[in-house]
Parts: C-alpha cells; structure tokens; sequence
C-alpha cells in the first residue's frame, strides 16, 4: 500500500514505480531472449552431433569396402556401426527432449 503525504510526493512515488517496473521488464526480456538463445543452441548441436556421427559412418563404411585384408574391414566396419549406434542414441534422446517439450517431430 502507496500512502502519500502530499501531491509531490505522490507523484514521485509514482514516478519511481513507473521506472522500476519499466527495469524489470527490460531485465525480464532479456532474461528471455538468453534462454530462447540457449535453447536454440542446444537444439542445432544436436543436430550437428547426429549429422557428424551419420557422417563419420558413412566415411567408415566406405573405408571398409574399399579394404583388402580382413582385420582392417573388420575393424572399420565396427567404428561404422558404432557412429551408426550414437546417432540413433542421440536421435532418441532428442526426441525424448522434443517429447517433454510438447513438440512433435525433428526437424
């Protein structure tokens, strides 16, 4: 509760709510704009994790077609299925995330 002793006062009173509220709502705003900033990171190194993980599969599936002995084929064919798993561990965590934030596909 406001009690103001004359009219001077009152409207200095005023005055001073007028820019403190004014303050918050800058701080606020930005306050937004840095978790919104934030979210949009997380959701494109998500993005770039998944591609980069598809990528390196890929490039080790071609590493192991186009070797002659066994063991190296092998060996490559492992490290491309194990990019292969952390892509689709990491499509599903995102998706998990989308889920919880009320969102429907991963685009």
């Amino acid at each position: 509760m406001i009690v103001c002793f004359s009219i001077y006062s009152c409207k200095y009173v005023w005055t001073y709510i007028t820019v403190v509220d004014r303050v918050k709502w800058f701080r606020d705003h930005a306050d937004q704009d840095r978790f919104r900033e934030e979210v949009e990171i997380i959701e494109a190194e998500f993005e770039w994790t998944i591609k980069s993980f598809m990528r390196m599969s890929d490039v080790w599936s071609q590493l192991a077609s186009g070797e002659t002995s066994p063991g190296s084929a092998a060996y490559a064919q492992r490290k491309a299925v194990m990019y292969r798993s952390l892509a689709e561990e990491c499509k599903c965590a995102y998706s998990v995330v989308l889920k919880k934030a009320g969102c429907t596909s991963l685009d």
